[in-house]
């Protein structure tokens, strides 16, 4: 399917928006692939069969966004009483927030 670039590009600049389109075909980025999967698994899991308007739209890609970047990446320790996991956002925001077994 063609898309109309520069009318995309219009259409999201008029909402102060930047339109970036990759030169590579979809499987040669197996692991942005993958993230946009799980991305719209999250949001049909969310959104069911709802119809949003922009802003009720807009929330939930907010959520997905949280849940996709606090997804554990892999374990900070071997320590079984560290529970703490490097996640996206953890690695965006530097900080890992410690949790301990209880």
């Amino acid at each position: 399917m063609r898309c109309n670039q520069q009318k995309i590009h219009d259409c999201l600049c008029h909402k102060g928006l930047q339109w970036h389109q990759s030169s590579f075909v979809s499987f040669e980025r197996g692991a942005w692939e993958a993230l946009i999967k799980s991305g719209k698994k999250v949001l049909q899991l969310l959104l069911r069969e709802r119809i949003l308007d922009e802003e009720s739209l807009h929330t939930f890609m907010v959520k997905v966004e949280w849940i996709l970047n606090n997804r554990p990446l892999t374990t900070v320790s071997d320590s079984p009483d560290n529970l703490a996991a490097l996640t996206p956002m953890a690695l965006l925001s530097g900080c890992i927030t410690p949790t301990t077994a209880t």
